[in-house]
């Protein structure tokens, strides 16, 4: 015989002997009253009660679930009764100091001929900025000027009664409107 058929046989006899020993037991609480048998769960315990008269329950023995998937894509069950990590030392993340040039020592001190020939080209955009919107203003002014025109000499020509006059200035007026209209710049 091998070593695991003597350790199986072994088991059984264990498992003889505890059913035998559970027998003569319950044959002694049952010819117990019910008032002796409450005080004897009482003395020895609700649980240890239960294990002699109804045995060791197998679904008690703590035996980890595996929780499996009942399909590929759902999430895997975890268990609610886990318990809670312990606070872990996170290691803080250094905030960017913000600084800012005007208030900072390590930039010098403010010199304004210095900044005046460093940015004074910013004064000159500015100007052709100013320039260049005055410009616009003249060509929408102008540009209004003319449909203003074109409309009177239609409101002339429409007296006159001349039909093909009429369409060819009307299409000269929606062009010289479709020109001139440009949303305005408005500058601060």
């Amino acid at each position: 015989m091998s070593s695991s058929d003597e350790d199986s046989n072994h088991s059984e006899e264990e498992q003889g002997q505890e059913d035998d020993e559970r027998l003569s037991i319950k044959n002694e609480i049952s010819s117990l009253s019910f008032e002796a048998l409450q005080k004897l769960k009482e003395r020895i315990g609700a649980k240890v009660y239960k294990e002699v008269i109804f045995g060791e329950n197998k679904n008690s023995k703590k035996e980890l679930k595996i929780f499996k998937r009942e399909n590929k894509n759902r999430p895997r069950e975890m268990s609610s009764k886990k318990p809670v990590p312990m606070l872990q030392n996170v290691v803080p993340v250094k905030k960017k100091e913000v600084r800012d040039p005007r208030f900072d020592p390590l930039c010098g001190n403010f010199d304004k001929k210095e900044f005046s020939s460093n940015y004074g080209f910013l004064s000159d955009i500015r100007v052709n900025d100013i320039k260049a919107i005055r410009a616009e203003l003249k060509q929408m002014f102008s540009a209004e000027l003319r449909v203003e025109s074109l409309v009177k000499q239609y409101e002339e020509l429409k007296k006159e009664g001349t039909g093909r006059i009429q369409r060819h200035l009307k299409r000269r007026q929606q062009k010289v409107k479709k020109k001139s209209f440009k949303t305005p710049i408005v500058g601060s």
